[in-house]
């Protein structure tokens, strides 16, 4: 998975011929550094960074932090992407840019991934989504996080073994790719779209997944120097599908050109994939050597990940040119590392607590919904019709739901903005799902959602509509 870049495709991707370069215009240069060379970009990243707090120059600080974040996400370091998105979001917060704390919850969901706390994240995509609701939906960075923010769905879907709503939500994402207008970012958007849904047709149609990744090669722009991480992605969804086919000299010919690119950009994610497959290519061909080799490299690449940390406490160390001893210095990274497990597993333990705290209120909540639901399932026959008509908009996803739904109930939406006018949308549909007595499974199936989700949602509007704690939400709702 990988996500599309901020910046229009000119800033990306041509270079600046103006004899002095603005901090803003090599920001831009950065993020197209970070498409080839992960490792340079980081270099410049950091002095970047020093020159943007000299200067306050606030704007070029946040790109500069975002971009950190796709630097540990792209090499799959956990405990750095933690980090970064969270002082992305307190600087995105400090500065009043919600469209940067949107995506640092994105990030967030990205490291909780990596960890595999899928249904935390989903809760954090879903809360970044949120933070976009108020934005302008025309504006073409906004359009640009709401796909990444759809493509970070489907990526996760994918990974809980759901191709087919991955693929659904990388269209979700494509929707927001055909926002922007026609010309040079459009067709870059393209490239990309295609290559993410190669990937994702994987694990349920061979063919579609070929027929994207090669459609993506064709779409590769011009203005590209040399080959990126898009293009890694298509040669290791050709070798994927050619290994699947057993076809496995061009299975291998595919994965050596992703093995060779994603060693020269310096990015693990896709390079990790890539020697897991040619392990299996190797066990089918009955190729022993070929087997301890790519073992040998995958391992490798697994212990580069988890020294990754001590070895860029040691570049800093080199940076700053310390004057203490060796061995100080790796007294206070000892205590600094012990620190932070500390707080890491303090942290772990109120996080679990809350969990623990929620899920009883939770239950405790569907169980009144469900005794209620059970009580007051049968619905007034001249009122049957309506229902039916309005829940099938529902599951088809019409956007015309809401306007079928008004009709019915024409007072309802009044009613509900005189309780609490600040609720959002999104927040008065959710309600009217609500009115129509659909169960949080229903909710979850038709709107592809977790149900966990839902509960949440349900929690939250409990809280905005003060419902009082020993009264069901859909009798409160039924009420208005």
């Amino acid at each position: 998975m990988l996500f599309s870049n901020g910046s229009s495709y000119t800033q990306i991707f041509k270079a600046n011929t103006n004899d002095t370069i603005s901090l803003q215009d090599r920001v831009k240069e950065n993020q197209k550094l970070m498409l080839t060379d992960l490792e340079g970009a980081k270099v410049d990243m950091e002095e970047l960074l020093k020159e943007a707090l000299r200067v306050k120059d606030t704007k070029a600080e946040i790109l500069l932090l975002a971009n950190t974040c796709r630097y540990y996400f792209q090499k799959e370091d956990a405990f750095g992407l933690v980090k970064a998105s969270d002082i992305l979001y307190q600087k995105a917060k400090e500065y009043d840019e919600t469209r940067m704390q949107s995506i640092s919850k994105m990030y967030l969901a990205e490291s909780l991934k990596f960890n595999s706390l899928y249904e935390d994240a989903l809760i954090e995509l879903e809360n970044a989504l949120q933070l976009l609701e108020g934005e302008d939906g025309q504006d073409v960075k906004i359009i640009n996080t709401k796909s990444n923010i759809y493509i970070s769905f489907a990526n996760t879907y994918s990974q809980l073994n759901q191709p087919r709503i991955a693929v659904k939500m990388m269209k979700r994402g494509g929707e927001e790719f055909n926002k922007v207008p026609e010309g040079d970012y459009r067709n870059y958007l393209n490239y990309l779209y295609h290559s993410n849904l190669g990937i994702y047709y994987m694990g349920y149609n061979q063919d579609s997944s070929a027929y994207h990744a090669r459609k993506s090669i064709s779409l590769q722009p011009k203005g590209l120097e040399q080959n990126d991480v898009i293009m890694l992605r298509n040669y290791l969804s050709l070798g994927k599908v050619y290994a699947q086919k057993k076809e496995y000299d061009k299975a291998t010919e595919f994965l050596n050109k992703s093995e060779a690119l994603a060693i020269e950009i310096g990015e693990n994610v896709n390079l990790k994939e890539t020697y897991s497959t040619l392990i299996e290519v190797a066990v089918e061909k009955g190729d022993d050597a070929l087997l301890k080799k790519y073992r040998g490299r995958l391992q490798s690449l697994k212990l580069e990940q988890i020294e990754a940390k001590n070895k860029s406490l040691h570049q800093i160390i080199e940076k700053r040119k310390l004057k203490q001893s060796e061995i100080d210095n790796q007294n206070k990274k000892a205590f600094s590392k012990w620190i932070l497990i500390i707080i890491g597993i303090s942290m772990v333990i109120i996080v679990l607590a809350i969990i623990l705290y929620r899920n009883k209120i939770h239950a405790k909540y569907e169980q009144l919904s469900k005794d209620y639901l059970e009580d007051n399932e049968i619905v007034e026959e001249d009122k049957l019709a309506i229902y039916n008509e309005v829940i099938e908009l529902v599951k088809k996803d019409d956007p015309a739901f809401m306007v079928s739904f008004n009709d019915a109930f024409p007072h309802f939406t009044n009613n509900l903005l005189k309780i609490n006018h600040n609720l959002a949308k999104g927040e008065v549909e959710f309600c009217a799902l609500l009115k129509l007595n659909l169960t949080t499974k229903q909710i979850a199936q038709y709107k592809v959602l977790q149900p966990r989700t839902v509960q949440n949602k349900k929690y939250q509007i409990r809280k905005k509509l003060n419902i009082p704690n020993n009264i069901d939400i859909y009798n409160w709702i039924h009420g208005i």
